[in-house]
């Protein structure tokens, strides 16, 4: 699935959307976006919030998607964009829309869509409890090598001898 800008900058902002991306991701494939979408969110995103840095967002940004195992790759050439650019201007989609459908095209993927996407069907963040109350025995036994990984001491006076 492809990632376009808008979609980057509601899930970067939005725990619901992020489920709809976990709850979309676990019917497998590969997920991806492009360098024009990081940039065009980055944008986004800075229009929402005129104190963030851009180094900041852009740090956000690939943070997210590095999290959730989206590929950034770089722009097809310009012959591999240009007819379904012109294809989708023609549709009319905006540049933007149509850059993005050109990309998904070419990596071969379709376009994700949050307002389509299942929501998910349970809580994505897991919480840790330390409710298990280990000893230190059973420490010790984990810890333990099996005795097949387990080296023979050599007594100390044949530590001496050659072969």
């Amino acid at each position: 699935m492809y990632l376009n800008a808008k979609t980057i900058a509601d899930l970067v902002n939005n725990e619901t959307a992020t489920g709809k991306l976990i709850q979309a991701q676990k019917a497998g494939g590969k997920w991806v976006t492009s360098n024009f979408a990081v940039i065009e969110a980055i944008a986004q995103l800075a229009a929402v919030d005129t104190e963030a840095d851009s180094e900041q967002l852009e740090q956000q940004v690939s943070d997210y998607l590095y999290t959730y195992y989206v590929d950034v790759r770089d722009l097809p050439s310009v012959g591999k964009l240009a007819p379904g650019v012109i294809q989708s201007t023609q549709q009319g989609l905006s540049l933007s829309e149509s850059l993005h459908q050109a990309c998904a095209e070419y990596y071969e993927v379709a376009l994700f869509d949050l307002d389509t996407a299942p929501e998910l069907e349970e809580d994505p963040i897991i919480e840790t409890e330390d409710t298990i109350d280990v000893d230190a025995e059973t420490v010790a036994t984990e810890d333990a090598m099996p005795e097949s990984a387990q080296v023979e001491q050599v007594p100390e006076s044949d530590q001496d001898k050659s072969i």
